[in-house]
């Protein structure tokens, strides 16, 4: 009994092996014979091996993504809160210019208010001369 599953066996392994196989490779694996089975476990094994090995590095490497990605999120909220320190230090500016532009208006409209006061008493003081 235990003789034909174990043939059973072999058998559904030797025909999983020659799916999608050329006639040539077909003949070639079913000479290997009774090694044949062994040859798959072992490679089954070292694609265990190196799947292990892959799957680690590829944690590894989604840990150093992740990393980045923090970093690059730090980074964002950096910029963001030197944008807004822009953007205040731009509003303080202009609100200074402003302040500055309505002083120099004003001083200027006393400038020439004053200037009007003083020609219209040197025309005044002395209606003939336009010298100073």
């Amino acid at each position: 009994m235990e003789d034909s599953l174990f043939y059973f066996v072999d058998e559904f392994r030797k025909y999983n092996l020659l799916i999608g196989c050329s006639a040539q490779n077909k003949n070639n694996i079913l000479q290997l014979g009774p090694r044949l089975i062994e040859i798959w476990w072992r490679i089954m094994h070292m694609e265990c091996k190196f799947s292990k090995v892959k799957v680690n590095e590829l944690k590894v490497l989604l840990d150093e993504k992740k990393a980045h990605i923090t970093t690059l999120m730090e980074k964002t909220f950096e910029v963001r809160g030197m944008k807004k320190k822009i953007q205040n230090n731009i509003l303080l500016a202009k609100k200074q210019r402003d302040k500055y532009e309505s002083e120099h208006s004003r001083g200027c409209s006393l400038v020439a208010k004053l200037r009007n006061r003083e020609d219209d008493r040197w025309y005044k003081d002395d209606g003939w001369s336009l010298l100073p």
